[in-house]
């Protein structure tokens, strides 16, 4: 070797093999190595040249299994480095090779692990942070700096390497975030020339620290913008990507038709795509369409999953938008007997079918046995007759059945099997005690029958079971109500989904708060994803450990003989809790292959104004006096002392009391809580005279008469229907003040909603009836001018905020001519005052997530309590300001001073942001979202 030049050396490779008999051969092959990058004996980068078979073993072993890799040995020696036992990169290689004269061959072989560099210089690193690992905004003069800071603090990892100049990056997105934002606080990084402490907003410098969300994002939007074009490939973009000729009798809006194209290419990649469109957008047009323009011409079936109501609707829909459909009606599963699976369809069949029709089979009831000679009482398993256990592997008695129905394991639940028994009698004639009391597992027969009252069978899994691949495609309307791990509806989903070929899945509301939301939609729709992760069905914890928030709260104790451990004194209790918040990696890795998103904004241009108002009513002397001094004070005082203890019992007592009475002060009984079986009283609210017309319903009266000079109609909602029923009140009130009114009561059936309303709504000046009966898919208006409810007024607003945002947009749907309105009623300085504060800004925090950002919203996610009830109690106790609830919900739909909505896409994570960033503000925004089910007030709720 000439001075100058670089060092060659060698690379060996031994390969065992098994021989006859218990010998074993060896085969060894040299090649001549100039170049060796290695990361703990990993080898990174490999530059060898030799003949042709040593190449071929050596690419060939480099490809093998993890298996195989037991029986390659890889040595190298060149220049100071001399290492044996390596191991392969188990990310697989690049190879190149090359033939040479005099056969021979060079081959060079990369890795392929993540954050590899096969050399080490600004524009290498400037292409890997741009890549998709990392979603940093960053400009290309900081990449000396942020190199060099990179190798001094290890995020650069230097290689044991020969012949060559490689490195592997160790950064994460979080790590480079630290650095740029410790860059731009030190003056290190300039941006546009200026130093951290200015931002060039609209093209001028702006001194002073960043301090809201409006202006990081006007500092920093194109950086962003920028930043998700070169991360983001798209299936289909509007604007460059032609549209399909669709063969419809109606033409759908532009933006209507780049989601049916997107749907379609995305059915031709995959077998399920998701609709996350907006409220009133026409997802069942896109959805139906989307299945038209995939079949391409050719004969097809398609079935649709939907609530009870909306069956009517899509028949409507589907007559009036695809010529020659033939519609059918599936009732029951008597309707699928005359079905054939191997049938070919001639044209283009749709079938319709309410999920609770889906899902009902007929009734079973738990089967045991009992010895008749046995005075035990055990439950044995009537197979193999040995004794049950519930899920504490403790044995079940025959008293237990009758105690709510269960015993503890779930038999009386669901339909068990007989998976852990107890061994022997459990007579007391067993020779050997030990032996009747071990546990050994059942025979497995099922521990349930049916009781022959109801001669049915549960449509959805006959589909699953005798109709397999009989529909092409399924549509799933909203999906996100089948989001329960266990619920019937859920199951009844999932089976569909398994025996169609193509699945369509819509919703307005895809986002509920929590990530576990979202897990059980993923498994029955897509879960190759979350397979490809090592996450299975029962990896509910695991999974939201990942995607969502676990609070763990550790209880430790010390002394007293009985909190002793075993070998120490003292105690630990750890406790794992879901909380609201979903982590955005959930969306890129999970959500963001399956998903078209759509507004209503996109639509149509043509929307009319919807202005949202909050309309505070003060309460008259005698109501106030016996809200504040014999309802709320005594509750206040109670509660005060019982959270002392963490004592919540009286919470949900206290904090429907309160929203209840000022609309309804009579007909009340003691209010207060259980304790040790006794009933303890904290407050009797007085029954007022009902004669007396409150100024609440003043103003409601006053609203409904203006509305109908001006020739609207008016709906109104309430939450509470039952024993304290304000919705028979009110309807009383408005007939009395010379008003039509009309109850859309939950007796109505849910397919026969629809037919109610264009039968009576068009002689009627009002309609009153709760928000959940019409919350999905039913329009309030009639596109041939028959009846129209611009108007729509809460008149007690509840606090799930899903529902309310679904029944407020009921009215400002495509078709709609008159401006719309949406007006909250509500007493101040009261717990409905407080209510509509904290709603105001759960929605800022929910259309935060929807691209739209102000800084009440922001101010409001910071530190609220993720359960409603808690919130509004502990706000009350404390007598916290919850701000002006005009002011809350004007920030959520009025322009700004411009006239221009404040419209921002959340499109990467900030480099700096004080004093939290985008990530932050993402999972404290769901933190704060109201827990769906644990707040939701039911259809019929009145028992406050």
């Amino acid at each position: 070797m000439q001075d100058g030049q670089e060092p060659v050396g060698s690379f060996d490779i031994e390969v065992f093999t098994s021989g006859r008999g218990c010998r074993s051969t060896c085969s060894r092959f040299k090649l001549r190595c100039d170049a060796i990058a290695l990361h703990e004996k990993e080898i990174l980068l490999l530059s060898v040249a030799g003949s042709e078979t040593a190449v071929k073993s050596l690419t060939a072993g480099l490809r093998s299994s993890a298996k195989d890799q037991k029986r390659i040995e890889y040595t190298v020696h060149l220049g100071n480095i001399h290492e044996t036992l390596l191991s392969k990169c188990p990310d697989g290689y690049r190879v190149y090779r090359t033939k040479l004269d005099y056969g021979t061959w060079h081959v060079l072989c990369l890795a392929e692990r993540d954050g590899f560099m096969p050399v080490v210089t600004d524009e290498t690193l400037w292409r890997l942070l741009q890549g998709p690992r990392f979603t940093t905004p960053l400009l290309r003069q900081w990449v000396p700096w942020l190199g060099q800071e990179m190798r001094k603090n290890g995020a650069i990892v230097q290689l044991t390497q020969s012949g060559c100049d490689a490195g592997l990056m160790l950064a994460d997105d979080d790590t480079l975030d630290d650095l740029v934002r410790q860059g731009l606080k030190d003056r290190h990084l300039t941006i546009n020339g200026h130093p951290s402490g200015y931002s060039k907003i609209n093209g001028t410098a702006w001194p002073g620290q960043i301090k809201t969300l409006e202006d990081y994002l006007m500092a920093y939007g194109s950086l962003l913008g920028k930043q998700a074009e070169r991360s983001l490939k798209p299936l289909h973009v509007p604007g460059q990507d032609s549209l399909p000729n669709l063969d419809l009798l109606r033409q759908p809006f532009d933006a209507q038709s780049h989601v049916i194209a997107a749907v379609r290419k995305s059915l031709h990649r995959q077998k399920s795509t998701l609709i996350a469109a907006e409220m009133g957008t026409g997802k069942s047009l896109m959805g139906l369409s989307a299945v038209h323009a995939h079949a391409a011409g050719r004969p097809y079936r398609a079935l649709v999953f939907c609530p009870g109501q909306l069956v009517h609707k899509w028949e409507r829909e589907i007559r009036e938008t695809l010529s020659g459909a033939e519609v059918i009606h599936l009732e029951s599963w008597k309707n699928l007997l005359h079905l054939e699976r191997t049938s070919k369809p001639t044209g283009v069949e749709w079938y319709i079918i309410a999920r609770d029709r889906a899902k009902l089979g007929a009734k079973w009831k738990p089967a045991y046995q009992v010895r008749t000679k046995a005075v035990d009482g055990f439950l044995r398993c009537p197979q193999c007759g040995h004794r049950l256990v519930d899920d504490k592997r403790e044995p079940l008695f025959v008293g237990q059945a009758g105690k709510n129905g269960q015993a503890g394991s779930g038999l009386w639940k669901r339909r068990s099997r007989c998976e852990w028994v107890l061994s022997g009698h459990g007579t007391g004639a067993d020779n050997d005690a030990d032996e009747a009391d071990r546990l050994v597992e059942g025979c497995r027969s099922p521990l349930w029958q049916m009781t022959g009252e109801l001669y049915r069978y549960e449509p959805a899994l006959y589909i699953k079971r005798r109709l397999k691949g009989f529909f092409r495609y399924l549509i799933l309307d909203e999906i996100h109500e089948e989001k329960g791990a266990d619920t019937a509806q859920g199951h009844a989903a999932a089976a569909l989904a398994s025996a169609c070929r193509k699945v369509i899945a819509l919703t307005g509301t895809l986002i509920g708060g929590y990530a576990e939301h979202l897990r059980p939609l993923l498994f029955r729709l897509s879960p190759q994803s979350l397979v490809q992760e090592g996450l299975g069905w029962p990896d509910a914890t695991a999974f939201n450990e990942r995607y969502g928030r676990i609070e763990t709260r550790i209880t430790e104790r010390s002394g007293g003989r009985s909190e002793d451990n075993r070998m120490s004194r003292g105690s630990k209790t750890t406790v794992k809790m879901v909380r609201p918040g979903i982590m955005p990696p959930l969306f890129g890795r999970h959500l963001i292959d399956k998903c078209v998103f759509l507004g209503l904004n996109e639509v149509s241009d043509k929307l009319p104004p919807l202005s949202e108002e909050c309309l505070p009513v003060r309460m008259d002397q005698e109501l106030a006096a016996a809200y504040r001094d014999e309802v709320q004070e005594p509750l206040i005082e109670a509660v005060k002392e019982m959270m002392k203890r963490r004592d919540r019992r009286l919470l949900g007592a206290m904090v429907q009391t309160l929203l209840a009475y000022p609309d309804y002060p009579f007909g009340w009984e003691p209010v207060g809580y259980w304790k040790a079986g006794q009933s303890i009283t904290v407050a009797v609210p007085p029954n007022l005279k009902e004669d007396v017309v409150r100024p609440k319903e003043q103003a409601l009266i006053k609203l409904v008469r203006s509305e109908k000079a001006a020739r609207r109609q008016v709906w109104v909602f309430v939450q509470f229907t039952d024993k304290h029923d304000v919705e028979a009140r009110l309807e009383r009130l408005l007939s009395s003040a010379g008003l039509r009114v009309g109850v859309l009561r939950s007796s109505v059936p849910l397919a026969r909603r629809e037919e109610w309303i264009g039968k009576n709504a068009p002689h009627l000046d009002v309609v009153i009836s709760h928000p959940r009966l019409v919350e999905t898919g039913l329009d309030l208006f009639d596109k041939g001018g028959r009846h129209n409810f611009p108007t729509i007024c809460f008149y007690e607003s509840g606090y799930n905020l899903f529902t309310l945002r679904q029944a407020s947009r009921r009215s400002w749907r495509i078709g709609q001519k008159k401006d719309c309105r949406v007006v909250y009623l509500y007493y101040e300085r009261t717990m409905q005052d407080r209510a509509i504060a904290l709603m105001g800004k759960k929605l800022s925090a929910a259309q935060a997530l929807e691209g739209k950002f102000s800084s009440e919203g922001l101010v409001a996610m910071a530190g609220e309590d993720a359960n409603m009830e808690l919130a509004l109690a502990r706000s009350l106790v404390n007598r916290m300001d919850e701000g002006d609830a005009r002011r809350l919900w004007g920030r959520t739909t009025n322009p700004d001073e411009s006239g221009h909505e404040q419209e921002l896409p959340l499109v990467a994570t900030p480099p700096t942001m004080q004093p939290m960033t985008l990530f932050d503000f993402i999972e404290d925004t769901l933190e704060n979202l109201s827990k769906t089910k644990a707040c939701q007030l039911p259809e019929s709720s009145g028992n406050a």
